[in-house]
């Protein structure tokens, strides 16, 4: 084989790798999937986001997760923002319209382990005026547990 079709050959082989990296990087769905896991931790319901929340159905299920926890006359939901990588502001009125309803009836809905761009976001809004904002599940849990 002469060099020019050596040479060939290899590119073609490397633009096989890397387009086929690519497409599996793409086709990654899990890295823009959202979710919310409701559970009870230490007798709190928590709501574990992850994902980008941005106004689709998985706002839309944020919502429904305080509405059932409404219903439930549930006291404090502690929100674990950890994994959350973008909220825009439909995702913050639905945070916003929650915290509402449980205050008007002496509940709590409580932030925690927001990342720095997150954090900022409820800087610059001045949302960190509205809402308790705690490092981690567990801070948030002995702040509650004190409050009592």
């Amino acid at each position: 084989m002469d060099s020019f079709a050596l040479l060939s050959a290899e590119m073609v082989s490397f633009d096989v790798k890397v387009r086929t990296k690519h497409l599996v990087e793409f086709t990654n769905f899990e890295a823009f999937m959202s979710s919310i896991k409701r559970e009870t931790y230490k007798g709190y319901e928590l709501l574990r986001l992850k994902g980008q929340f941005v106004g689709g159905d998985e706002t839309d299920d944020l919502r429904k997760s305080f509405d059932t926890a409404t219903a439930n006359d549930l006291q404090v939901v502690i929100v674990d923002l950890e994994k959350v990588s973008y909220l825009n502001s439909t995702a913050l009125g639905v945070l916003i319209s929650g915290h509402t309803n449980f205050a008007k009836r002496n509940a709590k809905v409580v932030l925690c382990n927001l990342s720095d761009s997150i954090e900022n976001i409820f800087v610059v809004t001045k949302l960190t005026l509205v809402f308790s904002i705690f490092n981690s599940v567990d801070d948030a849990i002995a702040n509650l547990d004190t409050a009592k």
